[in-house]
């Protein structure tokens, strides 16, 4: 048995738990929040008081040159890779810390090969499944545990562990905090050797070590005291510091496994949520209603859906197509004074349909009428009427000109 470690060690050890109980604290911010969360996460990345990350950075501290993984899958799927390398792999260190441990029965045999072979299991839990505590012939039980999943309330009072080991740790191996009674039982069937390492509560076995094939379990309970709030209050890390005296020496990895906490109960490989469902009459008849309801939804939807309705492509204005390609050809033939022409034309129309005025005679009279109903100022309306007038006379109208009479028109078309 490993009895402890050397005075340096704890020294760095105290530093950590220095700088870890500050980070449990927070800063500023969150003290502003109030009390921290106090749900039971047992996650390593928690720093609230019931995670795991005080816990998870001490056996890390402890073990700096162990090399640490962690696992996210059940134990059976672990085994078989952890062999699938070397068979008799015998220096591994398996460290399991839930609220709630439920293996299945193939993750259950997985572990007695995995010890059998000369690993180590660390489990420690406020609830253990009976298909583990049967193979390893143990016995355990936790009043607070099933009382608090039963809805009973329950006071706070001091309460704590402390180890049995008196000749290696000393009579004042007692850890203690205020929370509800750490009162959980774990003890090995009387007719099977193990040691008993720790008393909880009110003087009962709280966790045992035992040799099993090649290799040996920790079975601890009250996981509750691996918690941030646990350790953290005086000197309790050295509780956890020496529950770590009874690793083998001469183990070389450590898994830290994170599965079994996200787990809240043991299912059965054949276990089919439909037939579940189907034991239940009231869930019965609301199963065949939904259904029933679905494909009524479904029915109406497929007879009252429309046909698609096209979309229409708006009528194309033609006239201006073919006005544009007229002009086009007019420009490529440089007949400038056939597009004044035209372009006058289009004036007096407009003229004419707009205004409602005469236009035989472009005079005095045509001119005065012209800008009092176009609101273009008489000047530039006799300009223009000299210039319909030039353009007319002259042979050939260049592109100045027809630039200009351009201008002087979308005065009165604008």
């Amino acid at each position: 048995m490993r009895t402890g470690k050397k005075i340096a060690k704890q020294y760095m050890l105290l530093v950590l738990i220095a700088v870890i109980a500050v980070a449990c604290g927070g800063d500023g911010d969150t003290a502003k929040q109030g009390i921290p969360s106090m749900k039971m996460t047992f996650s390593i990345t928690d720093k609230n008081p019931m995670g795991l990350y005080a816990a998870h950075n001490i056996i890390r501290m402890a073990f700096p040159d162990f090399n640490m993984e962690k696992n996210n899958k059940p134990f059976k799927d672990f085994f078989t890779k952890f062999t699938e390398y070397d068979y008799t792999r015998s220096k591994n260190i398996y460290t399991i810390i839930s609220k709630q441990f439920y293996p299945n029965d193939e993750d259950v045999e997985a572990m007695t090969d995995f010890v059998s072979h000369g690993n180590t299991l660390f489990v420690a839990s406020n609830s253990y499944d009976e298909t583990f505590l049967d193979k390893f012939h143990l016995q355990a039980s936790n009043s607070t545990a099933w009382m608090q999943q039963n809805g009973y309330q329950l006071d706070m009072e001091e309460t704590g562990v402390e180890l049995t080991d008196t000749a290696s740790f000393g009579a004042a191996s007692q850890y203690r905090f205020f929370f509800y009674p750490l009162d959980g039982v774990m003890k090995r069937e009387t007719s099977f050797p193990a040691q008993q390492i720790v008393r909880a509560g009110s003087k009962v076995p709280g966790a045992v070590v035992f040799k099993y094939g090649s290799g040996r379990v920790i079975a601890v309970s009250n996981a509750t005291a691996f918690t941030n709030y646990f350790l953290l209050t005086k000197n309790n890390y050295n509780y956890l510091l020496q529950l770590l005296g009874y690793v083998p020496a001469n183990a070389t990895d450590i898994t830290w496994d994170t599965y079994y906490n996200n787990t809240g109960s043991k299912r059965d490989e054949n276990f089919s949520a439909f037939q579940e469902l189907m034991k239940h009459d009231a869930l019965v008849w609301a199963f065949w209603l939904t259904l029933l309801g679905g494909l009524l939804v479904i029915i109406m939807a497929l007879i009252r859906r429309q046909r698609m309705i096209p979309v229409v492509k708006p009528n194309l204005n033609s006239s201006v197509e073919f006005g544009e390609t007229v002009a086009r050809l007019y420009l490529l033939k440089k007949d400038n004074k056939n597009i004044a022409m035209k372009m006058i034309t289009y004036f007096l129309e407009q003229v004419r349909s707009k205004y409602y005025i005469g236009t035989g005679t472009l005079n005095h009279e045509f001119a005065q009428m012209l800008t009092a109903k176009s609101g273009v100022p008489l000047e530039k309306t006799q300009l223009l009427l000299r210039t319909i007038e030039q353009l007319q006379n002259e042979e050939s109208v260049s592109d100045y000109m027809l630039l200009d009479l351009n201008g002087q028109l979308n005065q009165f078309l604008g």
